[in-house]
């Protein structure tokens, strides 16, 4: 499922959107001006709608919440940089996945990969 949205970020966010997020895969984004931009986003099949200036932020809490069958995973990895995230996953093949990618893009290691959900 793919949907178009005006987001409010600034640069930091939307590139780390864009390179290491695995809840919402940001296919094409364009500034439009101060801290606004139309993105296209590729996201798992589930009801949701956006509408008007939001945030990625809230469109990834809308896509967990609508796709919860999907994302049944949630864990929090931590690196040996002293770096934590949440990630969210459908099974452990994908959440090893997405630990090791995010800490290939901090340019460190995972040092621990806890299940909280």
């Amino acid at each position: 499922m793919e949907i178009e949205a005006k987001v409010r970020s600034n640069p930091v966010e939307m590139e780390q959107y864009f390179d290491i997020d695995e809840v919402l895969n940001i296919r094409y984004y364009e500034l439009l001006g101060g801290q606004v931009y139309k993105v296209r986003i590729r996201m798992a099949e589930c009801n949701i709608s956006v509408k008007g200036l939001t945030s990625l932020g809230k469109i990834k809490e809308k896509v967990i919440r609508a796709c919860s069958e999907h994302y049944r995973i949630k864990s929090k990895v931590t690196l040996k940089n002293g770096v934590e995230r949440v990630i969210y996953s459908c099974n452990d093949y994908w959440e090893e996945e997405y630990a090791k990618r995010f800490a290939h893009y901090m340019k460190s290691e995972v040092e621990k990969l806890e299940r909280e959900e």
